[in-house]
Order: structure tokens, then C-alpha cells, then sequence
């Protein structure tokens, strides 16, 4: 269960009952059943948000530990103005299928 608060600007998500059948990582660090991580989102810039994890579980670590990093938009190239999509109707074959309809089309082609 997974529970979320405004504190300022800092988004706080505070997550309890897990159960004890995934790992943390491929590396096949477990966890319990006693779990508790709270992470926080801050954004610090249009393009940037600090993000802070505390992980607790007394079954399985000694004391409480914490990671941070910043998160980085990931920004797209802007598409080509000359591409669009466009619905296409196809007849469907008696017991075929026609696929989903979409296709992309440069309107260059037009020119």
C-alpha cells in the first residue's frame, strides 16, 4: 500500500505491505515482508527532479539506508512536420484480419 503527501514542494510517497517474493534488483537482493520505503520527489528545475529513497526492514538490514539522484527529463527531437498518421480502412479477408489500420505517411509524397 502506497500512500502519498505534499510536504512544500517535495512529493513524499510512503509504501508498506510488501510482501516477501521480489528482490530489490537482478542481483537477487531480497527484502521482507517488513518493508517500508519512503521516497521523495522535489523538483528542482524545469528539467530536473532530486529524488530521495529511504529503505527500512528490520528482518533483513541492520539500520535504515537512504540513496539519491536526480532524475533528468529526457528530451525528444521534435518530429517531422512531414510525417502524419493516417487512418486507412482496409476490407478484412473472410477468417484473415487487416492489422490495426495505422500507417505513416510522408506528405511529401503528395508534392
Amino acid at each position: 500500500m502506497s500512500r502519498g503527501r505534499w510536504e512544500g514542494d517535495t512529493l513524499v510517497v510512503d509504501s508498506i505491505h510488501f510482501n516477501d517474493e521480489t528482490w530489490f534488483d537482478a542481483a537477487g537482493n531480497f527484502h521482507s515482508d517488513a518493508l517500508h520505503v519512503v521516497e521523495r520527489y522535489t523538483r528542482t528545475g524545469r528539467d530536473h527532479i532530486a529524488y530521495e529513497v529511504t529503505i527500512e526492514d528490520p528482518k533483513v538490514f541492520t539500520r535504515p539506508w537512504k540513496m539519491n539522484m536526480t532524475l533528468y527529463r529526457r528530451q525528444e527531437q521534435r518530429a517531422d512536420p512531414g510525417l502524419r498518421v493516417q487512418r486507412v480502412r482496409r476490407r478484412v479477408p473472410r477468417g484473415g484480419s487487416a492489422g490495426s489500420g495505422n500507417r505513416i505517411r510522408d506528405s511529401r509524397e503528395d508534392m
